[in-house]
C-alpha cells in the first residue's frame, strides 16, 4: 500500500511539472496577449459581430423574396351518400377527385416609401370524376384578389 501511493505521488508530481512549463515573453508579445484575453477586446469582439449580423439582415431584408408554394397532385377517392327523393332512400355513391395547385408571391421591401410592393399570383385545378359525370373547372387568382373561375363544361 505505500509503494502504490509513493508510486501515485510521484507520477501526480511529474505530471505538474510537465504541464508547466516558462515561456518568456518581450513587451510587444505581453501587450498582445492581454489584448487578445482581456475582457474588453471580448465584449468589442462581441459588440463588432453583432453589427456585422445587423447590417447582414438589413441588406437581406431589402432583397427580393420569391416563394413557391404547391400541391402537384392530390387525388381523393370517397364514398358519398345522396337521398334519392323519387325512391325515398340514402344512396352511396363512388366520388373520385384530382386537385392540384400552385402559388407563386414575389415581395420587395421599398425604403422610400417604408412598404412593400408585391405580386401574388395563385393557380388551382380541380376534376370531379362521378360515375356518370365528369366536371373540372380552373381558378386563377392574381394580385387584386380576385378569384375568376373558368368552368371547362359537364361531359354526361
Amino acid at each position: 500500500m505505500k509503494k502504490l501511493s509513493l508510486i501515485l505521488l510521484f507520477s501526480l508530481g511529474a505530471l505538474s511539472a510537465f504541464a508547466q512549463q516558462r515561456i518568456t515573453l518581450d513587451l510587444q508579445q505581453t501587450i498582445a496577449l492581454a489584448n487578445d484575453s482581456s475582457l474588453e477586446a471580448f465584449r468589442t469582439k462581441n459588440m463588432y459581430l453583432a453589427g456585422y449580423w445587423e447590417y447582414r439582415t438589413y441588406k437581406a431584408n431589402r432583397l427580393p423574396s420569391l416563394t413557391l408554394n404547391m400541391t402537384p397532385a392530390q387525388y381523393n377517392r370517397d364514398i358519398t351518400k345522396r337521398y334519392d327523393s323519387e325512391q325515398d332512400l340514402d344512396i352511396y355513391r363512388s366520388q373520385q377527385s384530382f386537385y392540384a395547385y400552385g402559388n407563386l408571391a414575389v415581395r420587395q421591401n421599398f425604403d422610400l416609401t417604408g412598404g412593400t410592393f408585391y405580386l401574388d399570383t395563385e393557380l388551382r385545378w380541380k376534376q370531379v370524376y362521378p360515375v356518370h359525370q365528369c366536371s373540372g373547372s380552373f381558378g386563377l387568382l392574381a394580385e387584386s384578389g380576385r378569384l375568376q373561375s373558368f368552368p371547362l363544361g359537364t361531359q354526361d
